[in-house]
């Protein structure tokens, strides 16, 4: 409650309640676009916002800097959760390719295929 008192009275004239301000809008999230590369410990993170909570709480799973599977495409999602529980949720492909060693003493890329499979 918010007191308001006239000039020179020590008790309140009038009562007037705290404004409310409810927070019934999620959060907004932006996940990267799908991410194909070598390492298989990739890093990333979401882009977030809130209309009133300035540090909302970012979670993805799996994690950034997890270790992913080779050769295999894994999907990514990411929730986003403002301090009165709004949330938002994202979700992307990772796939981790396998590397190639340019310094391997293969003649050219059909040995390689004939070793991998």
């Amino acid at each position: 409650m918010v007191h308001v008192r006239q000039k020179h009275h020590a008790t309140p004239v009038f009562t007037v309640p705290h404004c409310l301000i409810q927070d019934t809008t999620d959060p907004t999230i932006r996940c990267p676009m799908d991410l194909t590369q070598s390492n298989d410990q990739p890093t990333f993170s979401p882009t977030v916002d809130d209309n009133i909570d300035d540090n909302p709480d970012v979670n993805c799973n799996p994690a950034s800097g997890s270790s992913f599977a080779v050769g295999q495409s894994t999907e990514v999602t990411c929730t986003v959760t403002d301090n009165v529980d709004n949330s938002a949720s994202c979700m992307f492909d990772i796939t981790i390719g396998m590397s190639v060693n340019r310094n391997c003493p293969l003649k050219n890329e059909h040995e390689l295929l004939k070793i991998s499979g």
